[in-house]
């Protein structure tokens, strides 16, 4: 487990230049992005997030970072296929040609690896901590919550905006709660929608239009499946928990998430609305806000988001073709750069596969008859036609510890050279000098 979290912590240095990358790219193209391909880039983060977890152990990834490679470093006058480095035998002229032979892959180990292991370890569990806290809160808010049956008006408004929404197929039920003061949805798979208790005390004109705006504030995160993203940031945010970087671009998905819900939700009312949705939104961070001290940095960080989302939302405009196409070109460069970057985190997973090797002349052999029920390998190469005979491709790949293996090679190159001779007698062979 050491070993995977020393490739682990080498990843995310190539994970962190590769968010580096995005955020200079995003700040680019802060003009040609609208408010849903901002937030939309998380799901390229997460993706380079969790490459370092992908369980992946067959060579076809290695094969194509190889072939890629070979492509840059083919020489433009030699012959364009792909042969293996000739051996020579001249030491001086290449004294590590054979330590190749001799990479053995279990490296001596350190006290320094186990002990960053250990500190790893200790974020991990205290920052689990928090979120089964939280997890518990919510569960008690779940057990406390009473179900909206009886209250017409309430339940007429929550109608016309799952109209307005589009929702038809599953429509996230609707509940009361008086441990709360704000609306919140809750659930990955059939969430469910919590209200303050307080909204059926005092209804008027008022609070039917804040709780309309806020039944489409929370139905847009419904539809756009907002709280499995976040599920995922979480996730990432606890075995991250060391890297800046990366919880720098958690924390800003967070509040891009929020700035497109509101430019959903002023897209389904009209530029019209823009005002009366601001007031709303003023009006429910004013409740939050007074549970919490201002000199909080969460409660700073609430506060700059709050005014970031207010200038949004009263810069609203409605989106053209012209700008989505814009924002579609954007987002395709984006992804071909990140996509450039992953193959840079896939070395934090086993470095067991030899990664280099893409032949373009290749057989697959089929000797399972004569290796029967042992899992062996077995790899021929013709120099004369530059041809790659082998069976058990993943195993022949697999690097190993040489042990005694060398002696072969040794023993050839003497038999070559004349260092050595053989004399064979019956069925018994001899090496003499």
């Amino acid at each position: 487990m050491t070993e995977f979290f020393t490739h682990f912590f080498i990843s995310n240095i190539s994970i962190s230049f590769a968010l580096l990358l995005l955020i200079f790219v995003r700040f680019m193209f802060r003009k040609q992005l609208t408010c849903n391909g901002r937030y939309n880039t998380i799901y390229i983060v997460l993706f380079l997030l969790v490459i370092p977890f992908i369980p992946v152990n067959n060579s076809f990834i290695f094969q194509a970072i190889g072939f890629i490679r070979s492509l840059f470093n083919r020489s433009t006058s030699a012959a364009n296929t792909v042969t293996p480095v000739p051996i020579n035998t001249s030491p001086s002229s290449n004294g590590n040609w054979m330590n190749d032979f001799a990479i053995s892959v279990n490296s001596t180990s350190t006290i320094y690896p186990k002990l960053l292991f250990i500190i790893w370890l200790a974020g991990v569990y205290i920052f689990s901590i928090r979120l089964i806290v939280s997890g518990i809160s919510l569960y008690k808010l779940k057990k406390s919550a009473v179900p909206v049956t009886d209250d017409t008006v309430i339940l007429n408004i929550y109608s016309e905006c799952l109209e307005l929404c589009n929702v038809r197929r599953y429509k996230p039920k609707l509940y009361y709660s008086s441990a709360l003061s704000g609306a919140v949805i809750v659930g990955v798979f059939r969430p469910v929608i919590y209200i303050p208790r307080q909204i059926n005390d005092c209804i008027s004109d008022y609070t039917i239009t804040d709780l309309r705006h806020i039944l489409l504030h929370e139905l847009q995160h419904f539809k756009r499946r907002d709280n499995a993203v976040n599920m995922f940031i979480c996730i990432f945010c606890i075995l991250y928990w060391f890297n800046p970087v990366v919880i720098y671009t958690l924390h800003t998905a967070r509040h891009d998430r929020e700035k497109a819900c509101d430019n959903d939700v002023l897209q389904c009312l009209g530029q019209n609305y823009a005002a009366k949705y601001g007031q709303t939104i003023l009006r429910a961070a004013a409740s939050r806000f007074s549970s919490s001290s201002s000199l909080s940095f969460k409660s700073k960080s609430r506060k700059n988001l709050l005014k970031t989302r207010l200038q949004l939302i009263v810069d609203f405009k409605p989106v053209t073709n012209r700008e989505k196409r814009k924002c579609i070109y954007a987002f395709s460069i984006i992804i071909l750069l990140m996509t450039v970057c992953a193959p840079l985190s896939v070395y934090a997973l086993d470095d067991t596969q030899y990664k280099d090797f893409a032949p373009m002349n290749l057989e697959s052999l089929d000797l399972s008859s004569y290796f029967s029920d042992y899992n062996g390998c077995f790899a021929l190469y013709d120099k004369g036609n530059d041809k790659w005979y082998i069976y058990n491709q993943d195993k022949a790949l697999c690097r190993t510890s040489p042990d005694s293996t060398y002696k072969i090679y040794d023993a050839v190159m003497a038999l070559e050279h004349g260092i050595i001779t053989s004399i064979c007698h019956d069925r018994i062979c001899k090496l003499v000098f």
